[in-house]
């Protein structure tokens, strides 16, 4: 089944868009919460949270740069990964993921929303590798930090002693579609405060996030640039968490899926409503 966001839904919302919108970037003034920004970035996590099965690839680009702007102290990081979804289940492989577990024999393994593997870490030692590694998970895919965490505008970075708030909402062309994007924001109050600011690039039909672009400028002069582009591969939510959402026949979507990070499987079993990624 296809799932997209009713009209209802979504006309108080993109009846305040406007094309472009602001560009992203860390300020120092002030950016108040937007309530049209705000509900429709509500109505995004009550989606995820629906989620039941999920898979998509992601290329995810950073760069870290020095408070004197010396390219020689630039660090730049470039992870190419997977990300599944079973239930509270989750897991992120990347291709060195592939590459040792190759190596090793060893196989991967899932994370619940309270950290513990399927393989049963029952040690508090075996219980915080678990955390760490979940952790880790959640920084590689931001985008399912809506789908784990209780409260995702303040655990969306958990470097960041600020809360996020949703500030400012746009329509834009991403992939020769027009999607929506949202803009969260912390900090950057007063001069010399450390700031971040977020953009997420949704398909308002499907309500899955595609790209993810963050800017953070740090108290002590150094900034981190990060861009997360996300091909969603399969999508199923529970159909009774999400009433208001038009539904409508549609074949499942079948994607050929490159081989360079490990391919996700899915054990997926009663009903669910697939959400339409075409």
């Amino acid at each position: 089944m296809v799932v997209g966001v009713s009209v209802a839904t979504l006309v108080g919302v993109t009846a305040t868009l406007q094309a472009g919108g602001p560009p992203l970037g860390p300020s120092t003034s002030p950016y108040p919460p937007s309530p049209e920004a705000t509900r429709f970035f509500e109505q995004l996590v009550e989606r995820y949270r629906a989620i039941i099965h999920y898979a998509d690839s992601f290329l995810l680009e950073q760069v870290v740069g020095s408070a004197d702007g010396d390219e020689r102290s630039t660090v730049r990081t470039r992870v190419a990964a997977r990300s599944r979804v079973d239930g509270d289940r989750l897991e992120v492989a990347t291709e060195a993921d592939r590459l040792w577990n190759g190596a090793t024999g060893a196989s991967s393994t899932s994370r619940t929303a309270e950290g513990d593997s399927t393989t049963g870490a029952n040690d508090p030692a075996g219980r915080a590798r678990e955390a760490l590694r979940r952790e880790r998970d959640l920084s590689l895919a931001p985008h399912l930090r809506l789908r784990f965490l209780e409260e995702p505008l303040r655990e969306f970075q958990p470097e960041d002693d600020e809360v996020f708030r949703a500030t400012g909402i746009a329509s834009v062309r991403h992939a020769d579609r027009d999607m929506v994007r949202i803009e969260l924001r912390s900090g950057g109050e007063s001069p010399g405060d450390a700031s971040s600011v977020i953009g997420l690039t949704v398909d308002p039909g499907s309500m899955l996030i595609r790209r993810v672009d963050g800017e953070e400028q740090w108290s002590d002069g150094r900034s981190r640039t990060t861009t997360i582009s996300i091909e969603p591969d399969a999508a199923e939510v529970d159909p009774d968490v999400v009433p208001d959402a038009e539904v409508e026949s549609a074949p499942p979507i079948e994607r050929e899926r490159p081989s360079a990070t490990p391919e996700p499987t899915s054990d997926a079993g009663g009903p669910a409503t697939t959400i339409g990624l075409g």
